[in-house]
């Protein structure tokens, strides 16, 4: 009898290390699940985030944020006539400095933050400039003109 106890006490305890090593890889292997699931759906988001940029490129592979910021580049070395191709026809005539209420200091003009909604072939272009001390808003309505991004308004906010 003597001899078996701890017989008895070794099978026990490998039952019970074997029980706790398969209740470990049980926990991580849901652990893993969640992880996986969750890495999935950041993924997808992504390329939720990744094809909205792609499909928002217009033939010139612009974004209407990229072609706003181009624009206000135009305007900022005060190249007027090349400012006015970003225009849509129907704008054309706008006077831009006078549109745009942004004083005289635009050699010192940066872009700020952004942010940019699109529906089809219509877009709205919502962007921050800081123009010598002050911080403006300005929002810009573009449509796609032959697969091209043209701005159609801008509102001084």
């Amino acid at each position: 009898m003597k001899n078996k106890l701890p017989l008895i006490v070794i099978i026990s305890m490998v039952v019970m290390l074997v029980l706790v090593v398969a209740a470990i890889v049980l926990l991580q292997g849901s652990s893993y699940n969640a992880k996986s699931s969750e890495i999935a759906e950041k993924t997808a988001e992504t390329q939720r985030k990744v094809d909205e940029i792609t499909n928002a490129k217009d033939t010139n592979n612009f974004t209407p944020t990229e072609l706003v910021v181009a624009f206000l580049n135009e305007v900022k070395s005060d190249a007027t006539a090349k400012a006015k191709l970003y225009l849509d026809s129907s704008v054309q005539g706008m006077d831009i400095k006078n549109t745009l209420k942004l004083g005289s200091d635009l050699a010192n003009m940066t872009v700020g933050d952004s942010e940019q909604t699109v529906e089809s072939d219509s877009s709205t272009v919502s962007i921050n400039l800081v123009v010598g001390t002050d911080q403006v808003a300005r929002t810009f309505e573009l449509v796609k003109v032959e697969g091209v991004w043209k701005i159609k308004g801008i509102t001084a906010i």
